[in-house]
């Protein structure tokens, strides 16, 4: 690989991410030690802020780059457009094999609405490849390729499944006389589909009979087959507004929803929690069926919220959100608000 001296400061960041390339996506021998990064036979450090790349250059200069960099890239001729007069540099990617790095190649894309306001919050994928959104729609009425379905209320939860090339499987409405929003929808192994949201109705059924609301908005929690048929739905909340914004599943097919509640209390299964200012985070647990397994509540005097949920492997469980209160403990201590 013959690269001139006049084209290193252009190239070593391309360099540099054809490293990172080799170490995270190709295989193909490469390797980390600490701050190091090892491709076959040559070893690339960087200091911990990973910033600086000047051993990267060395190697480009001394020539003992070679092979490695061989080892596992290949570069897409779209990285010449990106970065000014690379060919000209001399670098021959013609002999580079084991994986591309290109910009990603467009399969297909959908629209769906009416004549009004329609919202896709969520999506996932189940093992076979197959996508299932969420959302609301305002719109009198909706197709998202299966027949309108008509909105009964303020807006309505749509539920639709499509397959890996984007034909329509099926699609379902939820809703009462008033505002009704799915925020989150998630696929377990099996291919269940499970969403949450809120319910501003004072009554909605997602096949299992009418969950009545207790207050303002209450939360929603609901199960279906592949198919998109019912197995069992769950509704939460107090006497004021309860928002539930996201779902996880885990490999047991455990459910884990977070967002937070403005009702002075709110009870999952397993007991009130107390809110103890103006909004709360939540987090709840329950198994397969639908079964309470437990539930936490973390928040101070000012609005605090819950807006992501996920869990890994092992079923440890990670949430996001914000909190305003002047300080918060998720039981490792208070975290002071800075601003």
């Amino acid at each position: 690989m013959n690269i001139s001296s006049g084209y290193l400061k252009k190239i070593e960041y391309l360099l540099f991410v054809f490293t990172i390339a080799a170490f995270w996506g190709c295989g193909g021998g490469a390797s980390s030690n600490g701050s190091d990064i090892i491709i076959g036979d040559s070893q690339v450090k960087m200091d911990s802020s990973i910033q600086d790349i000047e051993n990267i250059k060395d190697l480009i200069e001394s020539g003992d780059i070679g092979e490695d960099i061989e080892v596992g890239i290949e570069v897409s001729s779209d990285i010449t457009d990106t970065y000014e007069d690379i060919s000209d540099a001399g670098l021959d990617v013609s002999d580079i094999s084991g994986c591309e790095i290109s910009d990603p190649k467009h399969l297909w894309n959908k629209g769906f609405g009416g004549s009004s306001n329609d919202y896709g919050y969520s999506v996932s994928v189940d093992s076979s490849g197959n996508v299932y959104i969420t959302g609301s729609f305002y719109s009198p009425t909706i197709d998202f390729g299966g027949g309108s379905l008509t909105n009964a209320g303020n807006a309505d939860i749509f539920l639709a499944k499509f397959d890996s090339n984007g034909n329509h499987l099926w699609s379902k409405r939820f809703g009462g006389s008033d505002w009704d929003e799915g925020t989150s929808v998630s696929v377990d192994s099996s291919g269940n589909v499970y969403i949450t949201g809120y319910s501003g109705s004072s009554t909605i059924d997602f096949g299992g009979g009418s969950l009545t609301n207790t207050g303002n908005a209450d939360i929603f929690l609901a199960k279906f087959d592949s198919d998109g048929k019912h197995l069992w739905s769950k509704r939460f909340g107090g006497n004021d507004y309860d928002y539930s914004y996201s779902i996880s599943v885990d490999s047991s097919g455990n459910v884990y929803i977070t967002g937070y509640f403005r009702s002075s209390t709110i009870d999952f299964g397993g007991g009130l929690l107390t809110n103890a200012g103006n909004s709360d985070i939540f987090l709840a647990k329950f198994d397969r069926n639908g079964n309470y397994l437990w539930s936490k509540r973390f928040g101070e005097s000012d609005y605090d919220e819950g807006h992501s949920v996920s869990v890994d492997s092992s079923g440890n469980v990670y949430i996001t959100g914000y909190f305003r209160s002047s300080t918060i403990d998720f039981g490792g201590g208070s975290l002071t608000n800075a601003g």
